[in-house]
C-alpha cells in the first residue's frame, strides 16, 4: 500500500507534557498532526489488516506533499511489565514497540516526554478523579491498576522494551525533571526531526493545566467543591479552610515519600540506559 502514514510518534509519557509538545509542533510550518491526540490506533490492535491501516491513514489526508506527518498518543509508552501487579486495560496490545515498528519501520521517529514520576503519579491520579473515572474513596496505591497510575511511571523499563525495538538514534527523551526553557527543548525536538528551528509563539504556556490542586508540606489537596461526592469516601481525609475555600487532603506527605521510594530503583535503570545510549537524549 501506498499510504502517507507519521514519520514519527509522540508516545508519552501520560501527564508528563504530550498535550503540550502535540500544540506547539502543530504549529511548525513544516509538521502536519491531527488536531486530535490519543488516537490509540496501536493501543488495542497488535497486527492491523490492511484495511484497518488504510483507514487510519485518513487521519492524515489534510497534509501536504512536503509535510513531516506526526501523531500523538501518550498510551503507547506503557509498554507490558513482568510483574504480577501490573495489570493493563483488558485487550490492551502487549507489545506496542512491536507493532510499531512493523508497521512504520524501524526508522520512525519516537519523541518520548517525561517528568518526575511521583508527580506524574500525582498528577495522573487528580486527572482521573477530576473525569471521574476515580474518586478520593481511593488512595493512590489501592487505585485499579488498570489505569496505571503508579506502573507508567517506571520509565526505565518501558525505555528498555522500546529499545529492543528501535534503535537509539531513533529515539529522543526529553526529561522536563531536568529545568529547561521550553523554546529550548522545542528546538532540540526540531533537530532530531530534522526540520529547521522554528520560533514558536508562547512556548512557556500551559495547554492543560489539569485539576486544581494545592501541595505543601501536609501533602496534596483539592477543593471540596471539586469532588463529585464525598458521602461515598471511606477514609478518613482531612480537611482545612484556605482563601475561604474548603479543602480536602487526598495524598498523605508519607504517601508521597513511597512514591519516591517506589521509583528510586528505575530511575537509576533510565540514568543507565541514556548513559550507554546517548543518541536516545
Amino acid at each position: 500500500m501506498n499510504l502517507r502514514l507519521p514519520s514519527f510518534l509522540i508516545i508519552g509519557a501520560q501527564k508528563c507534557g504530550t498535550t503540550w509538545l502535540h500544540h506547539q509542533l502543530s504549529s511548525h510550518p513544516e509538521i502536519y498532526l491531527p488536531k486530535g491526540k490519543d488516537h490509540e490506533f496501536f493501543s488495542f490492535t497488535s497486527s492491523p489488516e490492511d484495511y484497518q491501516i488504510k483507514a487510519w491513514s485518513e487521519r492524515y489526508t489534510n497534509a501536504q506533499p512536503q509535510d513531516l506527518i506526526g501523531d500523538a498518543t501518550a498510551s503507547y509508552f506503557w509498554s507490558r511489565l513482568s510483574r504480577p501487579w501490573h495489570i493493563q486495560p483488558e485487550k490492551f496490545n502487549p507489545d506496542i514497540p512491536k507493532s510499531v515498528s512493523t508497521v512504520l519501520g524501524e526508522k520512525t521517529k519516537i519523541i518520548i516526554i517525561l517528568r518526575n514520576p511521583a508527580e506524574r503519579a500525582i498528577s495522573a491520579y487528580l486527572h482521573h478523579i477530576s473525569m471521574r473515572s476515580l474518586t478520593p474513596a481511593w488512595d493512590i496505591f489501592s487505585a485499579p491498576a488498570n489505569l496505571g497510575l503508579l506502573t507508567i511511571g517506571f520509565y526505565g523499563r518501558h525505555l528498555k522494551n522500546w529499545l529492543t525495538r528501535f534503535p537509539a538514534e531513533s529515539i529522543y527523551v526529553e526529561r522536563r525533571s531536568i529545568k529547561r526553557f521550553h523554546q529550548d527543548i522545542l528546538s532540540d525536538v526540531c533537530s532530531f526531526l530534522n526540520v529547521a528551528t522554528h520560533a514558536f509563539e508562547n512556548s512557556e504556556q500551559v495547554v492543560y493545566r489539569g485539576m486544581p490542586r494545592l501541595i505543601n508540606a501536609e501533602g496534596v489537596w483539592l477543593r471540596l467543591q471539586d469532588i463529585n461526592d464525598l458521602s461515598v469516601i471511606q477514609r478518613a481525609l482531612p480537611m482545612t479552610q484556605i482563601n475561604g475555600e474548603q479543602y480536602v487532603r487526598v495524598i498523605h506527605p508519607a504517601e508521597i515519600d513511597r512514591l519516591k521510594q517506589l521509583y528510586r530503583k528505575d530511575q537509576l535503570l533510565l540514568d543507565q540506559l541514556l548513559d550507554d545510549h546517548p543518541s536516545a537524549m
